[in-house]
């Protein structure tokens, strides 16, 4: 085997141990929206906690109420959202 094969060959296994490594990156996405209008709720705070109530996130909604959040590990979360005017309201999965 000459040293060229030796050194590509090499270069494909780290390179494909490297890829086994990635973090697995989950997202919940959603939108705020009121329950009697079915309008958007600009803005909207969101607190994203784990199954001990420990705040994992905060994120806000943006113009059109549309959120994101991205997490690392797949559980059980809880959603709490808030916004100026309206009660605050928790969403458990």
């Amino acid at each position: 085997m000459n040293p060229k094969s030796v050194l590509l060959f090499f270069f494909f296994v780290t390179f494909g141990l490297s890829a086994e490594t990635k973090p697995v990156v989950y997202q919940i996405t959603g939108r705020a929206i009121e329950t009697v209008s079915g309008k958007s709720i600009l803005y909207a705070t969101l607190t994203l906690q784990n199954d001990s109530a420990k705040t994992i996130k905060r994120i806000s909604s943006d113009v059109s109420g549309k959120f994101t959040v991205s997490v690392s590990e797949k559980r059980k979360y809880s959603l709490i959202f808030s916004a100026l005017g309206y009660a605050e309201v928790k969403k458990k999965n």
